[in-house]
């Protein structure tokens, strides 16, 4: 009987010891509990915005062409005859719009003159006049005074210019006193003859 009951004894012991190391493995490692995995956030950037700045507009720019050589007159201090034209060959047309005597000077009796300008209005544009090759013009004026030359004037080209012919105070002591024929003469300039376009006459009183 004693065997019986060890042995039994024996069995329940091994029976309880088994119990608790399936229970220890179960708990086995802790309290610790799996670290939950973030999910991946996802993220937008955006693109910045171009902006411009507002274009400023200009108004288109006329340009004037200028005839070779032709620049501002000023009076010198002496007066040399001018060059004449070169064997003139007419091409006469509607160029000279009109003229007047400007920057006049009373004589001292009160009659007449003593100095003058010629302000004339004239289209002096002359684009690829000359034949061959296709070559712009150069225009000038000349000025005569009782069919005497005094004065000779470069041009720009202006399709609707003035200009101002200055008459030179020494070119006038040539000539008595009385009423003066004026010719106003637009010319080009060629290789071999100098083209005239235009013409105005006018008479101005000259007190000597």
């Amino acid at each position: 009987m004693n065997a019986q009951r060890l042995t039994a004894l024996a069995l329940i012991v091994a029976v309880l010891m088994a119990g608790c190391s399936s229970i220890g493995s179960l708990t086995g490692g802790g309290d610790q509990s799996p670290t939950p995995t973030a999910e991946p956030v996802e993220t937008t950037t955006t693109e910045p915005v171009e902006t411009t700045e507002p274009v400023e507009t200009t108004e288109p720019t006329q340009v004037v062409k200028t005839a070779p050589g032709a620049s501002t007159p000023s009076q010198p201090e002496t007066w040399t005859k001018p060059e004449p034209p070169r064997d003139p060959e007419n091409k006469l047309g509607d160029r000279i719009n009109g003229a007047e005597f400007i920057n006049k000077e009373n004589g001292s009796d009160g009659n007449g003159y003593t100095d003058f300008d010629v302000q004339v209005n004239a289209n002096t544009s002359m684009e690829n006049v000359d034949p061959t090759p296709d070559v712009d013009g150069e225009p000038y004026f000349t000025v005569e005074i009782n069919d005497k030359l005094v004065t000779r004037q470069d041009a720009y080209f202006r399709e609707n210019g003035t200009f101002t012919l200055n008459v030179h105070p020494d070119a006038l002591d040539q000539f008595d006193a009385g009423t003066l024929s004026v010719r106003v003469t637009l010319y080009d300039v060629d290789h071999e003859f100098d083209d005239r376009y235009d013409e105005w006459t006018g008479t101005i009183e000259y007190s000597g």
